[in-house]
């Protein structure tokens, strides 16, 4: 597979668009791809860091090299540019933060705001798979690694992080380091991360630290998937959203003027830690969304699944699929379910062992891709099943089911096994007659 990422860095602009779409390269790379860039030379870039991270950089568009996939995670490129790739490039992926028209066949956008699951309705293709919110935040493998080795935060404050990322052209950095020598707490270490250090990676400083102050761009993910509570000052217009979201969500404190950080930083430092707030951040990040994104993006027809039963903790993800609007459109009853009446139905289910079975199969690296049900009636087993829909598309649902049946038929033996479809449906008609199951 070939891939072509385009993204930039600039002391005006920061890093954390190349940072991210390093973390997903080196994710596709590991998998077996061909990854190189497209980075503008400029001050502040990052096109040292790409090429000693053993990527090329290509200077231009070269039509006669047609990837795979073009990667965009840039602001001055939109849908009109995406529409002008299409000819050079089988499939693009768009990672935004802005809820800007696109032209892509996938679109991510880590962010959590207000109304962050329906912003992008209308400005993405009908058929586009979109990969919403925070369980995506493109983090490095050490935060899924830390995720649950790392303690929550309780107590007397020791330690402070102080990072704004690679733009930090307010000065945010110096006026935060001010704000904390003002304090003046002799027992209290700070840790400083200036624009254009480059480290490798901020996870030993976030793990190490109490407190961060910070801005509320990429690093804000990072700081919750391994609990860290954060003063958070937002340094450009578009972090404005988020930071408002996530205050109100009690994850972080926002300062929306600096000059009030002082105040804020005081309350804290006063009262110190209580271990909730520490977590109820890392419950929202868990640092697998590097996998789940590397799954769809690497997903054919012909990959390796595994199939489990379900359990307790699916409940959440198995509402989410049986209300995606095109099963409710395929099934015979296409009122919306209410999570009160699914629990009941799904604990009902996972204790009648004798009439039903309910499988979620997965990836390789425990990906969900979709669910497949089979209950009892009377002398048959009825077929019911569904895709993630960001896995749509892709050919896999002949494969979910006959990865099911098979774990089926090895627990209950050769069974007869029907499925009931609408006629409108015509990829279940399909696939049941591909697999040689009766459908009614």
């Amino acid at each position: 597979m070939k891939i072509v990422i385009r993204a930039d860095a600039s002391k005006l602009i920061g890093s954390g668009h190349v940072m991210r779409c390093l973390t997903l390269a080196e994710g596709l790379r590991e998998r077996g791809a061909q990854v190189s860039f497209i980075s503008q030379h400029c001050d502040g870039d990052l096109c040292d860091l790409i090429s000693q991270k053993g990527f090329k950089i290509r200077e231009s568009w070269v039509e006669r090299f047609k990837p795979d996939w073009l990667i965009v995670d840039h602001y001055e490129l939109g849908e009109d540019w995406e529409h002008s790739m299409r000819s050079h490039v089988k499939r693009i992926m768009v990672i935004d933060d802005l809820a800007r028209p696109h032209d892509c066949d996938v679109l991510l956008d880590q962010n959590l705001v207000a109304n962050f699951g329906t912003r992008y309705v209308g400005k993405v293709p009908g058929s586009c798979a979109l990969l919403l919110g925070p369980q995506y935040a493109l983090l490095q493998p050490i935060y899924r690694e830390l995720h649950d080795r790392t303690p929550p935060r309780e107590g007397p404050i020791k330690r402070i992080m102080i990072s704004f990322g690679g733009g930090d052209v307010a000065g945010m950095t110096d006026f935060a380091l001010d704000t904390v020598q003002s304090l003046k707490c002799i027992d209290v270490k700070v840790d400083v991360v200036q624009p254009g250090d480059n480290l490798p990676s901020l996870a030993p400083l976030i793990a190490r630290a109490d407190l961060a102050i910070g801005a509320a761009g990429t690093t804000a993910w990072e700081r919750l998937c391994l609990g860290l509570p954060s003063l958070v000052i937002t340094v450009a217009d578009n972090q404005v959203p988020t930071a408002k979201e996530l205050c109100q969500r009690e994850l972080i404190r926002w300062v929306s003027h600096p000059e009030d950080l002082k105040t804020e930083l005081a309350k804290v430092l006063d009262v110190g830690l209580d271990a909730s707030w520490s977590k109820h951040c890392s419950s929202i990040v868990d640092g697998c969304g590097l996998e789940r994104i590397l799954a769809v993006l690497m997903a054919h027809r012909d990959m390796l699944l595994r199939v489990r039963a379900a359990i307790l903790q699916d409940e959440e993800l198995l509402l989410e699929w049986v209300n995606d609007p095109l099963v409710r459109i395929n099934s015979f009853d296409s009122d919306k379910i209410m999570p009160v009446h699914h629990r009941e139905w799904f604990y009902r289910r996972l204790r009648d062992l004798d009439n039903c079975r309910i499988y979620v199969v997965e990836t390789e690296t425990g990906v969900p891709v979709g669910q497949v049900r089979f209950e009892r009636r009377e002398e048959k087993w009825e077929l019911n099943y569904s895709l993630g829909s960001v896995f749509r598309g892709k050919g896999l649902g002949k494969l979910v089911v006959e990865q099911a049946l098979a774990k089926l038929h090895s627990e209950l033996g050769r069974v007869q096994v029907f499925a009931q479809t609408k006629d409108t449906n015509e990829a279940s008609k399909k696939i049941c007659a591909s697999l040689g199951l009766l459908c009614e």
